[in-house]
């Protein structure tokens, strides 16, 4: 593209020649949507909470014997201690659900 060519798109001269499709808002949000549906063909796999902590307890070994920095052993305990928390709620409702619903 020549000077010529960059100073007539910049004043526009040349917009009747482009095959430009001016899109609304509401248009624009269904064109991207519609692309994060499309890409997502594969199915996402849930991993459990009790499946979580396992790796987490890995890695605090893993850590301790190659003496890795405190900062980074505590957010991998904090981490790991929610994966535990999260699996123990989640344990508690489905035991009071199954109570209710036997009493029910």
């Amino acid at each position: 593209m020549d000077k010529i060519e960059v100073e007539k798109r910049a004043r526009g001269d040349d917009e009747e020649n482009l095959d430009i499709e001016i899109l609304e808002d509401d248009e624009i949000l269904a064109n991207v949507t519609g692309q994060n549906q499309n890409s997502d063909d594969e199915p996402i796999q849930k991993i459990s909470c009790k499946e979580a902590v396992m790796p987490f307890n890995s890695c605090l070994q893993w850590v301790a014997e190659n003496a890795l920095p405190l900062h980074e052993v505590i957010l991998l305990r904090r981490i790991q201690q929610k994966a535990v928390d999260l699996s123990i709620k989640k344990s508690v409702k489905s035991t009071l659900d199954n109570f209710v619903q036997r009493n029910n």
